[in-house]
C-alpha cells in the first residue's frame, strides 16, 4: 500500500482534524500546540477516568481499614471464581500469535506503509519495550522468587515428600520462568500488534478503542469506545501503582542499607538504637533475622510508609521531568541506560558466581520449562482449591483478614495448598494484564515500520529469553547459596558465616581468586526487599558490597522511573484521543495522579507496609479481570484484521445497518421509541423470533418459535421457584443458554439471508445470550430495511437443501 493509496482510503493522513476511515472523536483543545499551556483531550474519557481514579484515591485514604477489607474480599472473589478464565485466556492468545508468526502472509505484514522506516534502532526499541514491560519486578523477584518456590512458600503442589531437593530446585526455576515468560508478555503483544495495524495501516487514533475497529467499525466513536478507553486508563494506573508499591519497598530498603553501611548482618554507621525508641528499633529485624549491631545510620533513614511515600513523590518528580524532555531524549535514553545497567549487573553476577554451574542450571531448567509448559500452562489447582470458602474475620485486636473456612483440598492432606494459585500465578496474570493497556499502547507507539513477525519475536520471544537469562542467573545463585548453607546448617537457622575465617576476598594468586563468595547466609530468612542486596553483598568485602548495592539501587530507580514515565505518557496519549505527542501539561497532571494513587495504596490499610502490599496485589488482580474480557475480543479483532490486511476478507464487506446496542449517547433515546417492541421481545420472544424466521424463509419457523417459547418460559418458571429449591436457578440458567442459542441461530439466518458477511457464530451466541430483546428487534429492523428483498440472498434449490440439513444438525 502506498502513502497516496492510504490517504485516499483513510480520508486524511493522521495529523488532520479527521482520523483514518472517517473516525471523529470529541476533542477539547486550547492554547498553542507545543506550548506548556496547550491542552487537548477527550472530555468524556478524561473526566470519567479522573472521576474513577480520584474517587478511588479519596476512598482509600479516608477509609483505610474498610478499603483494605474491600480490596481483599474482591481479590479472593476474583481468584475463586475466575481462575479458569485467567489461565485459559493466556493460552488462547499465545496459540493465535504463534500461528500468525508461522504463516508467511501474516508474518510479513508491515506495521505501517510501504516506505515507513522504524523510528528507533532494534537495541533502543528492545530496551524501551523491555524496561517498560517488566519495570521493577525483575529486581524485586529475581533472587527471591526461586527461593520461595524451592522452600515451598504458599504450599505449592511440588512439596510432596517424593520430590528431592534437586528436583525442587529445577522446578523452582521452571515455575519462575513460566510466570515471567510467554504468558506474561502475551497481553502486551496482542494489544501492541493490533493497535499498530490499526494506527499505522489505517490511520486510526492510538487509543484502545481503535483495537475494536475490525469488530465495531465506526461504532468506536461512541460511548463503547469511551468505556474501553476509560477502562484502559484506570487499569493502567492501578497496574503501575502495583509496581510502584513493590519497587518503593526495595528502594527504601536499599537506601536504609546504604545509610547504615549494612554488611553480613551488621550495621557500621551511626549509633545504636536504644530501648526508648522501639518503633525504629523494630527495623533491625529482617524476616526471621535480627541485625546486630543495628544502628541509626548517618541520615536516620527509616523503613516505613512515610519514607516510601517520600520516595514515590521523588520518583514521580523525576518521571515527570523525563516525560517533559520528550520521548526520544527522555524516555528512550533513560530506558537505554536502565537496560545497560541491568544487563551489565546480571552478567557480572554470572561471572562472579559459579559460572559453569549457572549455565548448567539455566540449560536444565530451560529444557524443563519447554517440556513442562503444556502441563503447567493449563494448571488451575482445581482440586487443591476445592471447598475453600474465603470470609473476612477479625478478632477485635487489630488482627483482621481473609480466612479459609470449611474442609478443602485433598482428603489425604497432600498436594498444593488452596492459596498458592491466587498468591502466585493469578496475581501475576492479573498484574501483567493490568499493565497490558499501557505497555501495549507504548510498544505500538515505538514500533512503526516493523513487520508483524518481527514485532512478535521482539515482544514475545526475546523478552521471554531475557527474563530466563536474568531469573536463571540470579535464581541459580540464590539456590547455590541455599545449598551451601544447607550443607553446614539447617534451614531453620538464620545468620551469616564467612566462607573463610577470617573473612577475606583477596586473590590467592596472581591469576586466581581464592573464592568467589565472601560469606554464606540463609537468604530464605530475610524479607524480600533484603534478599537481592544480601546476595550481591556476598561477592566481596564491605567496599565492593557497598558499590554493588548502590549499583543495584540506581538500576532499580531507573527502571522505576522508566515504568512511571511510560505509564503517564501512555495515559495522556489515550486521554488526548491518540495524539502521539500529547500536551505536556496533561502529562504532568496524569503523572501526579499516578503518584498520588500509589501513595494512597501505600498509606492505606492502616499504614502497615505488609497490608499495603496485599492491597497493591489485590487492586492489580481485580483491575485485570475486566480487561481479560476486553483482550478476548481483541484477539478476535487481531485475527480479523490480519485477514483483512492480507486480502482474505474484504474490509468493506456487508455489515448490519443497525446496531444491537446503541453506539452513541444519543442513541439510547431511540430505545424509547422501540419500547413496545422491546417489551414484546423481552416477555414474548417467540413472537418476533417467528416473524424473523418466516421472513428469512426458514421452513421450520413455527417449530423453532414453539421450542423457544417452551424453553424460555421453563427457564422463567424454574427461576421463580428457586426460593423453594435453590439449585433450580442453576437449571434455569442452563435452559436460558439453550434459548439464547436459538436466538443466535435466528441471527445467523438473518446474516445468511441478507448476505451479511460481518459476524460469526461466537458473536451471534454472545449477543443472543446477553441482549436477546435488543437482538430480536434489530433483526426485524434489518429485514425491514432490506427493501422488499432487494438485498436478500436468492436461495436456489441446492442451497435450500443445504440450509435444511444444517437446521436438522442444529
Amino acid at each position: 500500500m502506498s502513502r497516496e493509496d492510504a490517504a485516499d482510503a483513510n480520508g486524511k493522513v493522521v495529523g488532520g482534524k479527521a482520523w483514518g476511515r472517517g473516525i471523529k472523536l470529541p476533542t477539547i483543545e486550547a492554547g498553542t500546540p507545543g506550548s506548556l499551556l496547550h491542552v487537548k483531550f477527550n472530555p468524556y474519557v478524561t473526566f470519567f477516568s479522573a472521576a474513577v481514579i480520584w474517587s478511588f484515591i479519596a476512598y482509600t485514604l479516608s477509609e483505610r481499614w474498610q478499603s483494605y477489607k474491600e480490596y481483599q474480599i474482591w481479590f479472593h472473589w476474583v481468584t475463586d471464581e475466575w481462575t479458569w478464565l485467567y489461565v485459559a485466556s493466556q493460552n488462547i492468545w499465545i496459540i493465535v500469535l504463534l500461528y500468525l508468526l508461522c504463516v508467511p502472509q501474516y508474518r510479513n505484514l508491515k506495521l505501517g506503509l510501504e516506505d515507513d522506516e522504524p523510528e528507533f534502532s532494534r537495541l533502543q526499541w528492545f530496551s524501551m519495550l523491555f524496561c517498560c514491560g517488566v519495570a521493577v519486578g525483575l529486581w524485586f523477584f529475581g533472587v527471591a522468587e526461586p527461593l520461595w518456590h524451592f522452600h515451598g512458600w504458599g504450599d505449592p503442589r511440588w512439596t510432596d515428600d517424593a520430590w528431592n531437593q534437586n528436583e525442587r530446585a529445577n522446578h523452582a526455576l521452571m515455575v519462575t520462568y513460566f510466570q515471567w515468560g510467554l504468558h506474561g508478555w502475551v497481553p502486551y503483544v496482542v494489544i501492541g500488534a493490533l493497535l499498530s495495524l490499526m494506527c499505522y495501516r489505517r490511520g486510526l487514533p492510538m487509543t484502545m478503542r481503535s483495537c475494536f475497529f475490525p469488530l465495531w467499525g465506526k461504532g468506536i466513536e461512541g460511548w463503547r469506545g469511551d468505556v474501553v478507553d476509560v477502562l484502559a486508563i484506570t487499569c493502567t494506573l492501578f497496574g503501575v501503582c502495583t509496581s510502584l508499591g513493590l519497587g518503593v519497598r526495595q528502594l527504601n530498603m536499599g537506601l536504609l542499607r546504604l545509610d547504615k553501611g549494612r554488611y553480613a548482618g551488621k550495621d557500621r554507621y551511626g549509633g545504636e538504637y536504644d530501648a526508648a525508641d522501639p518503633p525504629r528499633k523494630a527495623q533491625c529485624t529482617s524476616g526471621y533475622f535480627t541485625v546486630s549491631p543495628c544502628t541509626k545510620g548517618r541520615l536516620g533513614i527509616d523503613y516505613d510508609v512515610r519514607t516510601q511515600c517520600v520516595i514515590i513523590a521523588f520518583v514521580t518528580l523525576l518521571a515527570t521531568c523525563s516525560v517533559l524532555v520528550g520521548l526520544r531524549r527522555g524516555i528512550a535514553m533513560l530506558s537505554y541506560v536502565s537496560f545497560v545497567l541491568g544487563m551489565v549487573l546480571v552478567t557480572s553476577v554470572l561471572f562472579m558466581g559459579d559460572t559453569m554451574y549457572i549455565l548448567d542450571a539455566i540449560t536444565t531448567s530451560f529444557g524443563y520449562y519447554v517440556w513442562f509448559l503444556p502441563k503447567i500452562a493449563w494448571e488451575t489447582d482445581a482440586w487443591a482449591r476445592l471447598g475453600a470458602d474465603h470470609t473476612w474475620s477479625s478478632n477485635g485486636n487489630g488482627q483482621a483478614g481473609v480466612v479459609v473456612q470449611g474442609k478443602h483440598g485433598a482428603p489425604d492432606g497432600r498436594g498444593a495448598g488452596e492459596s498458592w494459585m491466587h498468591n502466585w500465578t493469578i496475581f501475576y496474570w492479573g498484574w501483567w494484564i493490568s499493565w497490558a493497556p499501557f505497555v501495549g499502547t507504548f510498544i505500538a507507539r515505538i514500533s512503526k515500520g516493523r513487520t508483524l513477525g518481527e514485532f512478535i519475536v521482539f515482544t514475545l520471544i526475546l523478552p521471554t529469553l531475557y527474563c530466563i537469562y536474568w531469573m536463571g542467573i540470579f535464581g541459580a545463585e540464590g539456590l547455590r547459596m541455599q545449598y551451601e548453607w544447607g550443607h553446614r546448617h539447617t534451614y531453620g537457622e538464620c545468620g551469616f558465616a564467612p566462607t573463610n575465617a577470617p573473612l577475606s576476598t583477596r586473590m590467592a594468586t596472581a591469576t586466581a581468586a581464592k573464592h568467589n563468595q565472601a560469606y554464606r547466609t540463609n537468604l530464605y530468612c530475610f524479607r524480600t526487599e533484603d534478599i537481592l542486596f544480601d546476595q550481591l553483598g556476598s561477592y566481596g568485602s564491605v567496599g565492593l558490597s557497598y558499590a554493588l548495592t548502590a549499583w543495584a539501587w540506581v538500576g532499580l530507580l531507573l527502571y522505576f522511573i522508566t515504568s512511571s514515565d511510560s505509564g503517564s505518557f501512555t495515559i495522556d496519549m489515550i486521554a488526548a484521543n491518540g495524539d502521539r505527542n500529547p500536551p505536556k501539561i496533561q502529562t504532568v497532571l496524569w503523572s501526579c495522579t499516578e503518584g498520588l494513587a500509589a501513595i494512597a495504596l501505600v498509606k492505606g490499610a492502616g499504614g502497615n507496609e505488609d497490608r499495603s502490599l496485599k492491597s497493591l496485589q489485590a487492586v492489580a488482580v481485580v483491575a485485570g479481570l475486566p480487561f481479560t474480557f476486553v483482550l478476548m475480543y481483541m484477539i478476535h479483532a487481531l485475527w480479523i484484521a490480519c485477514k483483512e490486511e492480507c486480502g482474505e476478507l474484504d474490509e468493506n464487506r456487508k455489515n448490519f445497518r443497525t446496531s444491537c446496542v446503541p453506539t452513541t449517547y444519543g442513541g439510547f433515546s431511540t430505545l424509547c421509541g422501540d419500547a413496545a417492541r422491546l417489551a414484546e421481545a423481552a416477555l414474548f420472544p417467540w413472537r418476533p423470533l417467528r416473524r424473523v424466521l418466516v421472513a428469512t424463509r426458514n421452513p421450520h419457523a413455527t417449530s423453532y418459535s414453539i421450542l423457544a417459547a417452551g424453553i424460555f418460559y421453563l427457564a422463567v418458571t424454574l427461576l421463580a421457584l428457586c426460593p423453594i429449591e435453590a439449585n433450580l436457578r442453576m437449571i434455569s440458567g442452563a435452559w436460558y443458554l439453550a434459548f439464547g442459542g436459538i436466538v443466535a441461530y435466528s441471527r445467523y439466518c438473518v446474516r445468511f439471508f441478507l448476505n451479511i458477511e460481518h459476524g460469526d457464530f461466537l458473536t451471534d451466541a454472545c449477543i443472543g445470550v446477553l441482549f436477546y430483546p435488543l437482538a430480536l428487534v434489530q433483526h426485524e429492523k434489518e429485514l425491514a430495511l432490506a427493501a422488499d428483498g432487494a438485498d436478500a440472498r436468492v436461495v436456489d434449490a441446492e442451497e435450500a437443501k443445504d440450509v435444511e440439513e444444517l437446521e436438522k444438525a442444529v
